[in-house]
């Protein structure tokens, strides 16, 4: 009689922890914002999707020559779409984050920083154009300074967006990047349709596709506009913008420094299949870029660092993740990158799969990214990104004379795999509260 008893109230105790379990299992599924992480990958893969469209069809349209003339007029305008912000859409979305209040003024203050960073990168692209070409590609200056015109209305969006995804209107931000995706597509089919497209009918539709992007935003915005009430200041949110000016320039100049060395060393034919490899392995990228956003926003949540245990297993996961991607897509890119790009831009193929072990690596280091940057330690990532440019440059050297025009692929994942293994051990340092502390904007009052 003794042995029921005691098996009973074993059971009945096992059954309350049981429940205790699943109350906390639920309580933790309650807290992650599924609906949006779910929204916001499949929007990312949307654009990837879309993206790869328009990559498409300049593919068909444009020999190789041609696609390499058409990616050196959007080089530059390329290398300032983010980092010309200055960080400020990261001091945005920090102070929107912190506050609902005051979102309007916010707004406008974000329309107005936006324009002012987008005429000084217009300036700087306008001088890259004159003096930084290639002689054999300076011929194409007027066409870069062209695209650059589209800078002012990219970085009012960029910034107005900020203000989305700080305060977590994920559903505005998310079917804004789509309209900015689907637009440049859809007009190619037109000007295709026309038998107008070229370089240059590209080159202006680019600037026409912001135009349209940055209006659709602004309609769903009722009460923001340029030159009402704005808060904080421009001044304000450029100086709190700095820290992640900096240590985001150096991850664009990691991003962008292959690109410059393609300008440089290669024709424009090469140059053409280095841009359509850039395309075809970027799916790679697509969902660590949608969680860079949540891990932003829960650094920046003050909730606390993450335990040791999550730290490992939510890295662990991204990383296998990744690397099972990575040898899917070089199998699919035997196959299917002719098929989609056309037979002309077959010999892509080997530049696309020498990209992808650096951005299986890179995929992981950039939700590892965001997440110090929302805990407001972006210059912890300027050293790591630093020696991963520095890394690109020495390998592309030493190996250019046995590889060729694949030095630079190669290279390039030799040195984001460098940086990414920096970034992961600079997450490490911050939980074990070994990082040197960093100046955080101040809160939104």
């Amino acid at each position: 009689m003794k042995l029921v008893e005691q098996t009973d109230d074993a059971l009945a105790v096992g059954i309350s922890n049981s429940k205790s379990a699943i109350d906390r299992f639920r309580s933790v599924i309650g807290r992650i914002p599924l609906p949006n992480i779910a929204g916001t990958v499949g929007t990312q893969l949307g654009m990837f999707g879309l993206h790869a469209l328009h990559s498409v069809i300049l593919a068909r349209l444009l020999d190789p020559h041609g696609r390499g003339e058409y990616g050196t007029a959007v080089l530059f305008t390329q290398l300032l779409m983010y980092s010309g912000m200055l960080g400020t859409s990261f001091s945005i979305a920090r102070r929107a984050g912190k506050s609902s209040d005051g979102l309007n003024a916010l707004g406008n203050a974000s329309l107005r920083v936006g324009v002012v960073t987008g005429l000084i990168s217009f300036a700087v692209v306008c001088l890259l154009a004159l003096f930084a070409l290639p002689d054999s590609k300076a011929y194409l200056a007027p066409l870069c300074i062209a695209n650059a015109l589209l800078l002012p209305f990219e970085h009012a969006r960029l910034a107005l967006l900020a203000v989305d995804h700080g305060s977590g209107a994920f559903r505005r931000y998310n079917v804004n990047r789509l309209i900015a995706a689907i637009a440049f597509p859809i007009l190619l089919g037109i000007a295709w349709g026309l038998g107008a497209v070229s370089v240059q009918t590209a080159t202006w539709l680019s600037v026409l596709t912001t135009v349209i992007a940055l209006g659709a935003l602004l309609k769903t915005h009722n009460n923001v506009r340029l030159f009402q009430t704005a808060d904080p200041p421009i001044r304000t949110l450029l100086h709190e913008g700095m820290p992640y000016a900096t240590s985001y320039f150096a991850a664009q100049l990691l991003g962008r420094i292959d690109t410059l060395l393609v300008l440089w060393l290669l024709n424009f034919t090469d140059q053409g299949y280095y841009a359509v490899a850039i395309a075809a392995s970027s799916l790679m990228q697509v969902v660590p870029n949608a969680l860079s956003l949540f891990s932003f926003n829960l650094g920046a949540s003050k909730k606390g660092k993450l335990s040791e245990r999550k730290m490992f297993a939510a890295g662990g996961g991204v990383l296998v993740a990744q690397l099972v991607s990575a040898v899917g897509m070089a199998f699919l890119l035997i196959y299917c990158l002719p098929l989609i790009f056309g037979e002309k831009f077959v010999q892509a193929t080997p530049f696309a799969i020498a990209l992808l072990p650096g951005l299986a690596i890179d995929g992981l280091a950039t939700v590892a990214e965001g997440y110090l940057r929302g805990c407001g330690r972006p210059l912890s990532t300027l050293m790591p990104r630093t020696l991963g440019a520095i890394t690109l440059v020495i390998a592309a050297y030493f190996l250019f004379p046995t590889w060729n025009s694949l030095s630079i692929p190669i290279a390039s994942s030799i040195a984001h795999s460098v940086s990414g293994f920096a970034i992961l051990g600079m997450v490490i340092l911050y939980q074990n509260n070994k990082l040197t502390s960093q100046q955080e904007p101040p809160s939104k009052k």
